[in-house]
């Protein structure tokens, strides 16, 4: 992303639209995890996979038909997207929605909250442009604060030896 910390700063605090979008966001992709625990005790999860990616193609193809980008400036780009979808999407998809089979909702949730430490981690190690820095590490320690804050009074007996969310 080209957006650089001046011309962020430039916007302005978010608004009260930018916070209901972001709870929205936050909403859906949540429940998103909810739902797919409940469907992979019916559905295979490659196949629930199949069907969220291509559920996500439609939509997406009705978008551009609507606003009429043609899809011919991709086409030089098609393996890079063909790598893009497996690594963003198939893969991971697969194997949090494998792993809902024996975990809950909640712990896959978590787990994939963790997306913006690994991206940072391999960015780091793979790009030139994308280095570590004090305003990244405190974004991803205020992150997994939040998720603590969040999971942590569900997970105190447990680490005190009573019985909690791991003797379930």
């Amino acid at each position: 992303m080209t957006i650089t910390a001046s011309a962020a700063a430039m916007r302005g605090p978010m608004s009260l639209k930018d916070w209901a979008q972001l709870l929205l966001l936050g909403a859906i992709w949540g429940g998103s995890f909810f739902f797919a625990r409940i469907a992979v005790s019916e559905i295979h999860p490659l196949a629930l996979v199949l069907f969220r990616v291509a559920i996500a193609a439609a939509a997406l193809h009705l978008y551009l038909a609507i606003r009429g980008p043609s899809f011919r400036l991709a086409f030089p780009h098609a393996s890079l997207f063909l790598l893009l979808a497996l690594a963003n999407n198939v893969v991971p998809f697969s194997l949090i929605f494998a792993g809902q089979t024996e975990l809950g909702a909640g712990i896959a949730s978590v787990l994939n909250a963790t997306t913006p430490f690994w991206t940072l981690i391999l960015a780091n190690a793979l790009t030139t442009d994308e280095k570590l820095s004090w305003n990244k590490l405190a974004g991803i320690a205020l992150g997994v604060a939040g998720t603590a804050v969040m999971i942590g009074p569900g997970w105190l007996p447990a680490l005190a030896g009573r019985s909690g969310p791991s003797s379930r």
